[in-house]
């Protein structure tokens, strides 16, 4: 395998012939070697999942527009969880009404969103099961990543050094000086990450064939006018990469959505988020309440109808690569993809 340097992964396209994520001529992703590290796993396990289970991955190539909706754990503790859900935005637009009618059923029309902290309250306990179940109809994926805070970068090498580098990459390519606070290289090296699953689900579910229009909750990565708009420019750039051409892409934070049925959307990746880390809590401190709490979301995800469900845990392998693991409930290593080697 060539080598390619952090450039190129991070988003300068090369002129080469695609790797296909399916065998088919229509899939637009670059070759592997131009993805991050972090990609090049999530691109093996889930192409490892594929063949061994129900878990199948959709064709929106046709959809006019496709929404990702997602929601990341606090940055507390040894784990972090990073969600995302993915569907054509004519479905979404369906199920709001449904979504409308079962807030009105249960007495929730405080315009507040769905969210694992609030099960607390009797009325969104008691409607978390039609809820959840409401969007088992949607076409699309939903998806929950868990981290450990050992992977301390995820695109070429699992480096300390490489955020130096990632600063000096930001810089250079008009995204802004990240560095202006302690936190800005961590920070960075996670907003890589999230911006290119988003665009790499996308290329992976459209084909490149259709606009992107990521939803996202105020994360830290978009605070602050330097970090907003530096993801406002890089997008379009990700994007680009993983479809091999000029695909429209927009960024909707929760702050600016205002009073718009869309802000549902984003209860789906706040509960996995929440479920999967408290369910690894709860297994790591036996904490049979907090395994039980994650039950409710959990026993969901494992049921796999219209919409389509997978939770993957990733850690920092001793030889020094990234060890993927699936959650069907527990933990289990995928056979096909159980480490990926750093791209060197």
């Amino acid at each position: 395998m060539r080598s390619v340097g952090l450039a190129a992964i991070l988003g300068q396209l090369a002129a080469l012939s695609p790797t296909l994520l399916d065998g088919s001529d229509s899939a637009p992703l670059p070759p592997v070697e131009e993805m991050p590290m972090f990609i090049k796993g999530l691109h093996t396990a889930l192409r490892g999942i594929r063949g061994s289970s129900e878990f199948q991955l959709p064709d929106f190539s046709a959809t006019k527009e496709l929404a990702v909706f997602t929601d990341f754990s606090d940055r507390s503790g040894p784990w972090r969880t990073y969600s995302f859900l993915c569907c054509p935005s004519e479905a979404a637009e369906d199920l709001c009404v449904k979504l409308a009618a079962i807030r009105a059923e249960f007495g929730v029309q405080d315009g507040r969103r769905f969210e694992y902290k609030s099960m607390k309250d009797k009325k969104r306990w008691q409607a978390i099961q039609p809820w959840l179940a409401a969007f088992d109809s949607l076409p699309g994926v939903a998806f929950a990543l868990l981290m450990r805070s050992d992977v301390i970068s995820a695109l070429k090498a699992n480096a300390p050094s490489e955020q130096e580098e990632l600063l000096k990459f930001a810089k250079e390519t008009g995204l802004g000086d990240w560095s202006m606070t302690s936190s800005g290289g961590p920070i960075l090296e996670e907003a890589m990450r999230v911006v290119h699953s988003v665009s790499y689900l996308h290329a992976a579910l459209t084909k490149g064939k259709a606009p992107l229009h990521w939803y996202c909750d105020n994360d830290e990565i978009l605070a602050g006018d330097v970090r907003r708009s530096a993801i406002h420019r890089y997008l379009p750039m990700v994007t680009e990469k993983y479809c091999r051409a000029r695909v429209p892409s927009n960024l909707t934070t929760e702050d600016s959505m205002n009073g718009s049925p869309l802000r549902d959307f984003l209860s789906i990746p706040d509960l996995l988020s929440a479920c999967v880390l408290e369910h690894q809590r709860g297994t790591e401190s036996q904490a049979k309440n907090m395994i039980a709490k994650a039950a409710v979301v959990g026993d969901w995800m494992r049921e796999i109808r219209k919409l389509q469900k997978v939770a993957l845990r990733v850690t920092a392998h001793e030889s020094g690569k990234l060890w993927w693991q699936l959650y069907r409930p527990s933990f289990l290593a995928i056979e096909a993809a159980a480490h990926v080697d750093a791209l060197q």
